[in-house]
């Protein structure tokens, strides 16, 4: 089973034959997999990234909406429906079916080693803080039914390829790609499920897109926790330079205090000292009955699968 970034949470990553995701920010190791399934079954999604998807194999696609079926992706048979309400039927018709131990097998391997490799990366040490040690930081302490809000940017990816999902909920601007996304994101699914944890993931360059927000998240009592990779820096923009070789322009960012601009909003603002007080600064933040900021310090670090 593999995901795309908006299926994360459907699942319980802990599964024996989820494997992550695929693409940029997925499971490293799958692709290479993946590319000799010999049947494929996309369900309510049509993310199909080039390069990391099988080119003989049969696919069958489920969707509410036939004009979902995308063009570029080869499906044999597409089916409009309900997923939730056409996947028992294709087990019901699956009774004899008897799979394959040795893909299996493959299979547990390949998420055994992104595993490891995983608390690896979230594992490093250092200040300022290494992106994917800040995921393990969240991934640890948010509450395992929480909204997360994710902003457009590098803060995407590393959520991506290292936050360990449990049952939480993703919201992120899939088709718009919109830089400042993850804080009104964050307000409006407060609002609507009031009884949630809503945890913001945004970097710096997208929460200067939208500091007025800050005061509306006051004005409105809205229970947030933004949390804020603050590297200084347009970082998904100074990586793609550099794999085109071309001249960093315009990627160095001018920040503000953002803890003394958020008390300065009525929030409450937090930021820890070293990487060794991520988990108890997040746990702090999440249970703040107020709308909450952390400013994590944060390593400027070239994102590994960057095309």
């Amino acid at each position: 089973i593999l995901t795309s970034l908006g299926g994360k949470g459907l699942f319980n990553e802990s599964s024996e034959l989820v494997l992550q995701g695929i693409g940029e920010g997925g499971n490293p190791y799958a692709a290479d997999l993946f590319k000799e399934a010999d049947v494929v079954l996309l369900a309510g999604t049509t993310w199909w990234p080039e390069g990391y998807v099988p080119t003989n194999a049969r696919i069958i696609q489920i969707d509410r909406q036939f004009d979902k079926f995308v063009k570029e992706i080869p499906t044999e048979l597409g089916i409009m429906g309900k997923t939730e309400e056409v996947v028992p039927f294709l087990l019901e018709s699956m009774q004899e079916f008897s799979h394959s131990e040795d893909w299996v097998i493959r299979c547990k391997k390949v998420k055994e080693k992104w595993a490891e490799q995983n608390e690896k990366e979230g594992s490093t040490s250092g200040y300022p803080v290494h992106p994917s040690r800040i995921m393990h930081a969240l991934d640890r302490t948010v509450a395992p039914d929480a909204i997360l809000a994710l902003d457009t940017g590098d803060n995407t990816v590393w959520t991506n390829r290292n936050f360990r999902q449990k049952g939480q909920s993703v919201l992120f601007s899939g088709y718009w790609r919109t830089l400042g996304f993850g804080l009104p994101a964050a307000m409006a699914a407060k609002l609507i499920q009031p009884n949630k944890q809503v945890v913001a993931i945004v970097g710096d360059g997208g929460l200067q897109m939208v500091l007025a927000d800050l005061l509306t998240a006051t004005r409105y009592g809205l229970n947030i926790t933004v949390v804020v990779l603050n590297n200084e820096s347009l970082q998904m923009e100074r990586d793609k330079l550099k794999v085109a070789e071309k001249e960093e322009v315009g990627v160095d960012l001018t920040n503000p205090d953002f803890v003394k601009l958020a008390e300065a909003c009525g929030w409450k603002g937090l930021r820890p000292a070293s990487d060794s007080e991520l988990e108890s600064v997040m746990e702090e933040a999440l249970n703040t009955n107020a709308p909450t900021l952390v400013d994590v310090r944060t390593a400027q670090v070239f994102f590994p699968e960057t095309n």
